[in-house]
């Protein structure tokens, strides 16, 4: 027994520890794009780069154990040396800077069902037309989600971002749906997606999908989209609402139909208003649950103390701050 124990305990040092990514896209500016991406954790002061990404322009990442995830980050262009000009989770340019809480987030986003190890931050995403993308935060001008948007999301320092990529640096992408109805019975087996506007999907601009309800009965579906890029393959699900005389909705349409909630602070108070009813709770920055529960319709919760505070409703997650 001693011998299997030891056997088993030696296996288990060669087991390779489960990391988290996060993924960065740099601003369109000469420091960012000449010297790349680097980060200060725990407020440090060591400038350590992150690696770019040879697939995706403008790309840049970083992995750790998951046990070692930082607290908080700023991100600096490389030559930022003297750490002039940081990044958070503010709009960039902002005159304060609030740290990126990377551990909170990763606690946040850990039982995602799309979640896969993988972070993906834009600061500017008002700069983008972001595809495939559904933001678990979204103010201040930035994005945040656990979806891969690099296929369809990046840029080159030669070109403006509205500007179209040149043929020869676009990833090659191939798109595979099918669609079941809500018993889960195949009404469409997968077929590939082309630019045929016949065809109940298709993608003809800027590779975006397009689902022609008026072609489906009446009924709620699901459109499962098998996404391959350059030897990578994503899984993307939309939900699909058809009466029958909708006309054509494109992926974007879907995503606002899907549960939307307000947050806002009221003295001591956090106010969550929902669509639907939905579970919440509200961490603190220490990224302590303060207060869970179930919102239908609105709900409001007293906090403690002034401060940042993080509510998730459903599978989304945005931050308030309380003054009071």
């Amino acid at each position: 027994m001693k011998k299997i124990t030891l056997l088993l305990w030696g296996l288990a040092s060669f087991l390779p520890a489960e990391t988290f990514t996060l993924h960065f896209l740099i601003p369109k500016d000469s420091c960012w794009i000449e010297s790349g991406a680097a980060f200060i954790a725990n407020n440090d002061g060591k400038l350590q780069a992150m690696t770019k990404d040879d697939n995706y322009p403008g790309w840049f990442s970083y992995s750790w154990d998951k046990t070692n995830v930082p607290d908080s980050m700023l991100f600096y262009c490389n030559d930022d040396k003297t750490l002039a000009h940081p990044i958070g989770m503010n709009k960039i340019g902002a005159d304060s800077i609030e740290t990126f809480p990377a551990k909170i987030l990763f606690d946040l986003v850990e039982d995602e069902v799309d979640f896969a190890n993988a972070l993906y931050f834009i600061p500017d995403a008002e700069k983008y037309e972001v595809e495939f993308i559904s933001n678990i935060y979204l103010g201040n001008s930035i994005a945040l989600d656990v979806r891969d948007p690099r296929p369809s999301c990046f840029y080159t320092p030669e070109r403006e971002y509205d500007d179209p990529a040149p043929n020869d640096l676009l990833p090659k992408v191939d798109i595979f749906y099918s669609i079941v109805n809500a018993a889960g019975d195949t009404i469409q087996p997968e077929k590939e997606m082309t630019c045929n506007e016949t065809e109940i999907a298709n993608h003809c601009t800027k590779g975006r999908p397009e689902i022609k309800t008026q072609m489906l009965p009446p009924g709620d579906y699901k459109v499962i989209m098998r996404i391959i890029s350059d030897g990578t393959e994503y899984t993307y699900i939309s939900n699909v609402t058809s009466a029958g005389e909708n006309g054509t909705l494109d992926l974007q349409t879907f995503n606002k139909m899907k549960n939307v909630f307000k947050i806002k602070s009221l003295g001591s108070q956090i106010q969550i208003s929902s669509t639907r009813p939905s579970t919440f709770a509200i961490f603190n920055s220490k990224g302590q649950i303060i207060k869970n529960g179930r919102v239908n319709g609105s709900a409001n919760i007293t906090t403690p103390s002034a401060g940042n505070y993080w509510v998730k409703v459903g599978s989304e997650s945005r931050q308030v701050r309380v003054f009071n």
